[in-house]
């Protein structure tokens, strides 16, 4: 596998503040075959293309399920 290039000028911006309708529940939730969410997976594999990776959310969803424990809401970042 090769080494991923990241571009510092551009950020990985993954959109998951819809709400579900056509796929009948929370598909940020679904779970893939490996165990993992599908934000969860969609998240990571950003991440292989983008050192700086944001999702957006719903106004009312609580991020802490969602964020890695080094991730900052977007309120705080400058």
């Amino acid at each position: 596998m090769t080494e991923p290039r990241h571009n510092p000028e551009c950020i990985g911006l993954v959109l998951a503040a819809g709400t579900g309708q056509r796929f009948g529940s929370d598909k940020r939730c679904a779970k893939l075959a490996d165990g993992n969410s599908l934000l969860r997976a969609t998240v990571l594999r950003t991440q292989e293309a983008f050192s700086d990776v944001r999702v957006v959310l719903k106004a009312e969803d609580d991020a802490r399920p969602y964020s890695p424990m080094h991730a900052k809401p977007l309120s705080q970042i400058g």
